[in-house]
């Protein structure tokens, strides 16, 4: 289940990065015409996963396993409707190999929608 669509941009000095998404129409992450607020915790992980994915491809390397361990001061403005195009601006807060930590903000037309720390742990084998 992928829920990003591509990586927009990424800046390694500042270890940040930007991701694009569609919300779904249909199916697990909707609720009444809505995505689930749990589809933006997801969709913050999965940029992150993206963003670590590309920056291991730029290097040569295979893409890692990678588990969502922690979620912390994850909070929502409002619950986008299906359909919606959405930005998501990730920034590095800590890193400590195989544990990253990132803040994940999604944006729909410019106004904040969610933010929130993600913990990943990544696995040394590639996938």
């Amino acid at each position: 289940m992928r829920l990003v669509a591509s990586v927009i941009r990424r800046d390694r000095v500042n270890e940040t990065g930007e991701v694009d998404a569609v919300t779904p129409e249909t199916g697990m992450w909707t609720s009444g015409g809505r995505v689930t607020p749990e589809y933006l915790v997801e969709l913050t992980a999965q940029a992150m996963a993206a963003v670590n994915g590309y920056d291991l491809l730029c290097k040569g390397k295979d893409a890692r396993t990678g588990f969502l361990v922690g979620v912390d001061t994850f909070s929502w403005n409002f619950i986008p409707d299906a359909g919606v195009e959405l930005r998501i601006k990730l920034q590095k807060k800590f890193e400590m190999y195989p544990v990253t930590i990132m803040e994940g903000r999604v944006f729909a037309s410019g106004k904040l929608v969610s933010r929130g720390e993600i913990k990943v742990w990544e696995v040394e084998e590639a996938v």
